[in-house]
């Protein structure tokens, strides 16, 4: 099978490739004897007007892109011992990483040289020519050959680069699995998550952490309950689309009013363009005021939605619910998150919108005006952008850390007033002293440097942009002394390079808004890992938390409430377990799916599940087809103890009976550990599949099976001896 990454970047090279080659030697193709020799060579290329250059580096990015993926090649089904010693997964996922970036600045730097110093020629000159014009004319291509092939590398490249990165991780990550590398040479991990700690520049891993329990299903949810109001978004788009090409207008009618004053003085046309400026004005402030009112509608029908939905399920909730759930908990919910996403989504899905719209409507007019200024502009600004952008990432995670050691600071202060008693009994006012001064000195220290920051932000920030538009008033103030543009279109061209820069910062801060919109929406749901030796009281959890046993001491609480507070019956149909050996009985294997949720086990009926329920539980948990495979489908008998289905087969219908509960909490006991490499992998994508929007608790033996989980918990003698996240892992020693 195919994976996606693979054919993306093989369809990717061969569409770059073919561009790039036909754009670079069509426009020559009487002249190409010139390429068998470099004196030759030299006379047909130039830096403005030849691509050829381009087609060298498209060849040359994929040729080195295909060597370095070479060094890491696993095959899909390699042999016993294959490859013990690991490949240079790191250094190469570096180079790639430095390839990429490396082969799109030269690019664009071909792109702002052709801008400048290339020729007026959109088509390459005619082969048919007298020798005289075509040996003048030797190696000129035209701009549509030319940016054809820049724009086809570099949109090449973007695509390459990503399905390298992800081809390469996949490719780790089956090494592992099929040699059982780990650090301490265990077998593969049960959540998909990596065997050794993740490498820095492992984006992969982080989005396979969300593809695990991420935030998709509710932006789907949050997309569905919108869908009704898409008469509303659509009107509202459309004047949003007016609104951006009046905001368009009013920098080209100012560029006329300047030049019908000062440049070429014409009363009547400086009447006529600001009679103009005006109506465009007031068109463009009705069309605006159009736009956020219907945004403003549809954002107050979502919040009424969200509202009447969250209150239908507050009351559905057994009684129990509330006796652990405080009241402030649920009118907050109720109330503050439904207008947080509510709010969001409407108003991040206007912004989107409007600068989308703008931003395609302001490069028109900015081609229209200057396209040599166009591509530097174009190029300038999107580098700034992304410059500040990196820097103010790496400037908000300091600040963050200053606020936390501030925290730490007050937590101990608040810990000595609260106990003063015992400080001054104690005689420790010197050594609590001590302990609140260190935690200011770490204060202050982080406080320079956020200072010094700070300071190096701001004025990278302001030299930046000030720096972007000194290169366009220089290049452009040359151009309108050669007579390629007037002062006012100069004018209109830098108010339009304002409003471009305006689209792409809020375009780049609707993300961040959005990611906080369903981070409320998102309210509770996380898979929480317990990991440690046999015998450590890991299954025992497990059976605490299904109330097959009652604790001698402490508590076990769901939603705040303990378990024993529950309906047996009720709790177990909303925790589902699925242990290392799951049980399978003698019926078929529709009824084991439903297993516990008959007619006959007094469950009401619109909780019985009808075949289509069961299904689709099958489907989820990767088994529905090879259940169709059987010989009678899904009234095929499984044997005693499912003796008729193998490890994996039985592993994915125990997933289904679990899943097709719908369950809260979907327990996993060592849900893999006893399949072999196949059965597992198969398996795991189903769990992988499953754990999205659920409360998951898996139980596993080592820290390395489940790196990607939220929250870890190391339990040892039965007791939880570090209790932590991800990076807090190093720290712990290797639990075998």
């Amino acid at each position: 099978m195919v994976r996606p990454a693979a054919a993306a970047l093989w369809v990717s090279t061969l569409l770059k490739l073919t561009l790039v080659t036909f754009a670079g030697l069509w426009p020559i193709r009487d002249r190409l004897w010139h390429l068998k020799r470099y004196r030759s060579l030299v006379n047909l290329y130039t830096l403005p007007d030849s691509n050829l250059d381009v087609l060298a580096l498209a060849w040359l990015h994929t040729g080195v892109l295909l060597v370095l993926l070479a060094h890491i090649m696993t095959p899909q089904n390699p042999p016993r011992g294959y490859m013990r010693r690991s490949p240079p997964f790191t250094r190469v996922r570096l180079g790639i990483r430095v390839l990429g970036p490396l082969v799109q600045l030269l690019l664009l730097a071909k792109a702002v040289a052709v801008a400048v110093w290339g020729r007026e020629e959109v088509l390459p000159p005619d082969p048919e020519e007298s020798a005289a014009v075509a040996a003048a004319a030797a190696g000129r291509v035209g701009l549509l050959c030319m940016f054809a092939s820049i724009v086809g590398a570099l949109v090449g490249s973007f695509v390459e680069q990503a399905a390298a990165r992800s081809l390469a991780s996949s490719w780790r990550r089956r090494w592992r699995r099929r040699t059982g590398a780990t650090r301490s040479g265990a077998a593969a991990p049960l959540l998909g998550g990596d065997a050794l700690p993740p490498d820095d520049d492992d984006e992969n891993a982080s989005e396979s952490h969300k593809g695990a329990h991420g935030d998709t299903p509710t932006v789907s949810t949050l997309v569905r309950m919108a869908s009704s109001d898409t008469p509303i978004l659509a009107l509202a788009f459309a004047a949003g689309a007016a609104a951006a090409l009046g905001q368009a207008l009013i920098p080209y009618y100012t560029g006329r009013i300047i030049d019908a004053a000062s440049i070429d003085p014409d009363p009547a046309a400086l009447r006529r363009f600001t009679l103009r400026l005006l109506g465009v004005a007031g068109a463009c402030a009705a069309a605006t005021g159009l736009r956020g009112g219907l945004f403003t509608v549809a954002m107050t029908r979502l919040n009424v939605r969200l509202r009447a939905a969250l209150f239908a399920s507050l009351l559905a909730q057994e009684a129990g619910f509330y006796d652990g759930t405080r009241t402030g908990d649920i009118t907050s919910r109720l109330s503050a998150d439904t207008t947080t996403v509510s709010d969001q989504v409407c108003l991040n899905l206007n912004i989107m919108l409007r600068s989308l719209t703008q931003a395609a409507v302001v490069l028109a007019f900015m081609f229209d005006a200057s396209w040599r200024l166009t591509v530097v502009t174009f190029v300038m600004v999107p580098l700034v952008l992304a410059i500040c952008k990196v820097y103010g990432s790496y400037y908000r995670k300091l600040s963050k850390r200053v606020q936390s050691e501030l925290a730490e600071a007050n937590s101990v202060a608040e810990e000595a007033l609260s106990s003063m008693t015992t400080v001054k009994a104690h005689a420790a006012e010197d050594s609590t002293r001590a302990a609140y001064a260190a935690k200011l000195a770490r204060f202050y220290s982080l406080q320079l440097r956020e200072a010094a920051a700070y300071a190096l932000y701001m004025a990278t920030n302001t030299f930046l942009g000030a720096s972007v538009v000194a290169g366009v008033l220089f290049y452009g103030g040359r151009l309108v002394l050669a007579g390629s543009m007037s002062a006012g279109a100069l004018v209109s061209f830098m108010l339009y390079q304002q409003s471009l820069s305006g689209a792409f910062q809020a375009l780049g801060d609707v993300f961040s808004a959005l990611a906080a919109a369903v981070g409320a929406a998102d309210k509770p749901g996380e898979v929480v890992a317990l990991v440690g030796p046999s015998g450590g009281g890991k299954s025992s959890v497990v059976k605490l938390v299904e109330r097959l046993y009652l604790p001698s001491a402490g508590a076990v609480k769901l939603d705040g409430l303990d378990v024993g507070a529950y309906d047996a019956k009720w709790l177990k149909r909303r925790v589902a377990l699925v242990s290392q050996e799951p049980v399978l009985y003698a019926r078929s294997v529709a009824r084991n799916i439903a297993y516990g949720l008959e007619p006959e086990d007094d469950v009401p009926q619109e909780e019985v599940p009808t075949l289509a329920d069961i299904h689709a539980a099958a489907r989820l948990a990767n088994a529905h087809d090879f259940i169709l495979a059987l010989p009678d489908g899904y009234d095929t008998e499984c044997g005693d103890r499912g003796v008729q289905l193998s490890g994996g087969q039985k592993q994915r219908i125990a997933l289904a009976r679990a899943l097709v509960r719908k369950p809260a909490v979907l327990l996993l006991d060592e849900a893999t550990s006893a399949l072999d490499a196949d059965s597992e992998a198969l398996v795991q994508e189903a769990l992988d599949a499953t754990m999205r929007g659920r409360t998951v608790l898996v139980i596993a033996h080592r820290l390395s099976t489940v790196r990607n989980a939220d929250r870890i918990l190391v339990i040892q003698g039965g007791a939880v001896v570090s209790p932590g996240a991800e990076p807090e892992l190093p720290h712990v020693p290797q639990v075998q």
